[in-house]
């Protein structure tokens, strides 16, 4: 989700010392390597697709035995009162870096990152777009994942931060806005031993067809921030032609939903018409991309739309995606 600011910081404060008794407590052989293998991240999955060890995005999530043995990080995560996507302890080890990269996959559409670093280091830095930070234990923050960003531990500490998904809801993002503009003082929340809070996780998370909504949506937003690197007037009809083909798009999702809505029957024609965008955006030619992390608009087009659009089974785009 695109923020109004690189990084905000959350008017709370948390125990780090009791979070980080809560995180050594977990067995070595609980921590899972990246999902990319990158070298010297790894992490202990908190919520997860049906609860289970996997690091799916689409599917109904639930805590899995690890968050139940944490009550600590169950009563910061309620203390939010929002609904939780997959969620975890991340490690970053001395020395290791996570590469710069851009999250464009549909899940990141509204969703927003939650960090509580619970153990950390000056030295270790995140660095969003141009602007870099140190987030302190036991500090909240949120982070602008739709821009390009990146995290260095230039520290001897192993770095655990907890990190957790959420879309959020009213009163989340009245005091998102607030601590951005420094109207929210800061509260200390201690660990209560008599709280067994109960943490609320997502249910319904992906359209097994996007709706004509969904889509205007997912698709406006990436026409808002087309840029053209190419220069005058080529660059021009090279973002207006975008929006052109947006705009054909979804005039043809919409006629189809209005024949097939989301049957059987009309997979292979929403899939047809999907892979006719990607064509048609691949066809503008080089130099189209999204301003506000710099990606290729193809590329963003087939992540997010083609791999969102329709969802069949355990192997559908979705899935295969952002495996």
């Amino acid at each position: 989700m695109k923020l109004k600011a690189p990084f905000i910081k959350l008017p709370f404060r948390f125990d780090a010392a009791r979070l980080a008794e809560e995180a050594a407590s977990a067995p070595a052989d609980a921590w899972a390597e990246h999902p990319n293998q990158i070298p010297g991240n790894s992490a202990l999955r908190l919520i997860t697709v049906d609860g289970q060890e996997n690091d799916g995005f689409a599917g109904p999530m639930a805590p899995t035995p690890h968050l139940a043995r944490m009550p600590y990080v169950r009563q910061i995560l309620a203390q939010f009162s929002v609904v939780w996507g997959r969620s975890r302890l991340m490690r970053l080890a001395p020395g290791s870096t996570v590469p710069p990269h851009t999250d464009i996959n549909y899940h990141w559409f509204q969703r927003v990152r939650l960090h509580v670093p619970i153990v950390t280091d000056p030295g270790v830095r995140f660095f969003i777009a141009d602007e870099e930070a140190h987030m302190a234990p036991g500090e909240a923050w949120l982070i602008d994942n739709w821009s390009m960003h990146r995290v260095e531990n230039r520290s001897d500490v192993l770095r655990v931060h907890l990190v957790a998904d959420t879309t959020g809801g009213a009163d989340f993002w009245a005091m998102a806005e607030a601590a951005r503009t420094g109207q929210a003082p800061e509260r200390f929340i201690p660990f209560d031993p008599a709280k067994d809070a109960q943490v609320l996780t997502e249910r319904f998370n992906i359209a097994r067809v996007l709706s004509p909504a969904d889509m205007f949506e997912v698709l406006h937003d990436l026409e808002q921030e087309a840029a053209s690197k190419k220069l005058g007037d080529a660059g021009a009809q090279q973002v207006a032609r975008f929006s052109q083909v947006v705009a054909g798009y979804c005039q043809d999702w919409r006629r189809l939903w209005s024949l097939y809505g989301d049957t059987d029957e009309g997979v292979p024609h929403y899939r047809q018409r999907v892979q006719r965008l990607v064509s048609q955006v691949e066809a503008l030619g080089d130099g189209l991309y999204v301003r506000a992390n710099g990606s290729p608009m193809a590329r963003v087009v087939a992540r997010r739309v083609a791999a969102s659009a329709v969802n069949i089974g355990p192997d559908g785009p979705f899935q295969r995606i952002n495996a």
